[in-house]
C-alpha cells in the first residue's frame, strides 16, 4: 500500500459511511456506529504498517534523515563535520557554500585540528574540462569557473599557512563533477548531487550510514576511492 492507495480507499470508506448514516434506519445505527470503528482501526494499523515497512527500507539502504535541499542544511553540515574524529573528507566542485560562512569553515576546521582529524578536499580541476561543462550545465560561465577554484585553492593555502598544524590536504579530479559528499571517519556521509540545471544547492541532501547492510553509499564510496587514486594533490 503507498500513499495514493491508502487516500483512495479511505475517501471511498468516508464517502460509504457517509451515504450510509444519511440513509440507514435508527436500528441499523449500532451497526453503523461498529463498522465506523472498525474501519479506523483497519486504516490506521494499514498506515502503522505502511510507515513501518518505509522506515525499514530505510534503514536498510543506509538512509538517516533528507533534507529537501541543501540550502536549508547548511547548519546540519557543520554540525555534522563537527562530530568527526579521526577523517574528515570533502568532494565538491570548488565548496563555494562552505566558504560563503568562512568563519563557521575555519570554527570546524580548528576544532577538527584539536581532536587530530586528517582533513581532505576534492575540488574539480580548473584546468579540466569538467568543470567549464558543468558551469554551462548550470547555465552559469564556463570561463568564470577556472578562476574562482583557482581563488578557493589560494583560501585554503592562506588558511594552511595560518594554521601549520592544520592536518589538511587539497586535491583536484578531472571527473565531471556529480556528487557534493562530506564523509565522516568512513562510516557516516552527507550525500548531495548536482543536477542539470540547476545547482547543488537545490538538490536533497541525504544523511547515510555505510554500516547498513545494502548501503545507497557503498558504491558513492568505491566511486570516491577511484577519484582519490586519480587526484591531483595541489596542498
Amino acid at each position: 500500500m503507498n500513499d495514493k492507495t491508502a487516500f483512495i480507499a479511505s475517501a471511498i470508506l468516508a464517502i460509504s459511511l457517509a451515504v450510509w448514516q444519511v440513509f440507514a434506519q435508527p436500528e441499523g445505527l449500532k451497526t453503523l456506529v461498529v463498522v465506523q470503528l472498525c474501519t479506523i482501526v483497519l486504516l490506521s494499523v494499514a498506515m502503522l504498517y505502511f510507515f513501518l515497512s518505509k522506515r525499514g527500507l530505510a534503514a536498510k539502504v543506509g538512509l538517516i534523515k533528507m533534507y529537501d535541499h541543501r540550502r536549508s542544511a547548511a547548519d546540519e553540515e557543520y554540525e555534522f563535520m563537527r562530530s568527526a574524529n579521526r577523517t574528515l573528507t570533502l568532494v565538491g566542485i570548488m565548496h563555494r557554500s562552505l566558504w560563503n560562512y568562512s568563519e563557521d569553515l575555519e570554527e570546524v576546521l580548528l576544532s577538527a585540528a584539536r581532536r587530530n582529524v586528517e582533513i581532505r578536499f576534492y575540488l574539480s580541476s580548473p584546468d579540466g574540462e569538467a568543470l567549464r561543462q558543468r558551469a554551462e550545465d548550470e547555465g552559469d560561465r564556463s570561463d568564470d569557473w577556472p578562476q574562482q577554484t583557482r581563488l578557493q585553492i589560494s583560501r585554503f593555502k592562506q588558511l594552511k599557512e595560518k594554521y601549520p598544524t592544520l592536518q589538511l590536504s587539497v586535491f583536484t579530479y578531472t571527473e565531471y563533477p556529480v556528487w557534493h559528499i562530506i564523509l565522516r571517519d568512513d562510516n557516516r556521509a552527507l550525500v548531495g548531487w548536482y543536477p542539470l540545471g540547476r545547482t547543488g544547492y537545490d538538490a536533497p541532501l541525504c544523511e547515510m550510514s555505510l554500516d547498513a547492510p545494502s548501503s545507497f553509499c557503498v558504491p558513492i564510496e568505491r566511486w570516491l576511492r577511484s577519484l582519490e587514486r586519480n587526484a591531483t594533490k595541489v596542498l
